[in-house]
């Protein structure tokens, strides 16, 4: 099922809530939706964090502090930080209300977060699928190897 399919049950759904006591049970319970949501596990790795292959990167997920989802999908290939990417990704920030583009050792990265005080499923769900939509045109734009 595609992302939007998913997001679109979801929001068809009666609109949960999830109030947890700690970062750690948070970091939990979204590893547990993501399956549902998305049909793709999250796998632990160090540092208390998730993550999974997908077909447009790797997606990071850990809880900041204070309840706060974050999402790291890393693109592949390698990037330079050449002058015109750096403008081209400050432009897109700019129109963006959820995400963040950036480059950081050669990677290029797009980046939300989620409030996870109280979770809400359907946001996570919106926000990953934004995530997931943003990251394939940013390609088209723009390709390791003109970078």
């Amino acid at each position: 099922m595609s992302y939007e399919a998913e997001a679109a049950a979801i929001e068809a759904e009666e609109h949960a809530v999830i109030s947890v006591p700690d970062d750690a049970m948070l970091l939990d319970v979204v590893g547990g939706l993501f399956p549902e949501l998305f049909g793709f596990s999250l796998t632990p790795i160090p540092d208390d964090a998730l993550a999974a292959e997908t077909d447009l990167g790797t997606l990071f997920v850990s809880v900041l502090s204070d309840f706060v989802v974050s999402l790291e999908l890393r693109l592949p290939g390698e990037f330079r930080a050449t002058t015109e990417l750096l403008e081209y990704l400050n432009e897109e920030n700019a129109g963006s209300a959820f995400l963040t583009f950036s480059i950081l050792d050669g990677h290029l990265w797009v980046s939300a977060n989620v409030d996870g005080r109280p979770l809400v499923p359907l946001h996570l769900a919106r926000v990953v699928t934004y995530l997931f939509q943003a990251a394939p045109m940013v390609m088209d734009e723009v390709t390791p190897e003109q970078a």
